[in-house]
């Protein structure tokens, strides 16, 4: 339980873990979705990306765009690249604040690989519904 001033909230803990391994280069490929529960507002608290070439190589390349969507909406896009030693591509989001995202709406991410080298999208969203 949370409180807001002296109100008791209901919180439920929720992590989407996802992953997609894809040699296509066809835009917007679905890594995973979730649809906020009808009646509560889900609240992201932090974004985590992994991006990398499924089978290791040691060639500096740009492995294409990733986006997180609250409904149609592009709402954070991030491009990732490998380095020549073959390091994959990380980033944490924090959001202190939080991002609501009201009840039914989806929240995804996609995914527009640049080559047909198999890459390997993984990506953890973390907040609560109340």
């Amino acid at each position: 339980m949370a409180y807001v001033g002296k109100t008791e909230v209901e919180r439920a803990n929720v992590l989407a873990v996802w992953s997609l391994a894809t040699t296509a280069t066809t835009a917007n490929q679905e890594i995973g979705t979730r649809t906020v529960t009808a009646g509560k507002r889900y609240v992201i608290l932090a974004i985590i990306i992994e991006v990398y070439r499924t089978t290791f190589g040691t060639t500096a390349a740009g492995l294409g765009a990733i986006s997180i969507r609250i409904g149609d909406t592009a709402w954070i896009t991030v491009y990732a690249n490998q380095t020549s030693s073959g390091a994959p591509f990380g980033a944490v989001i924090p959001l202190p604040q939080g991002q609501e995202v009201p009840g039914g709406t989806d929240v995804d991410a996609v995914c527009t690989p640049a080559d047909t080298t198999s890459i390997t999208w993984k990506v953890n969203v973390v907040g609560y519904e109340k």
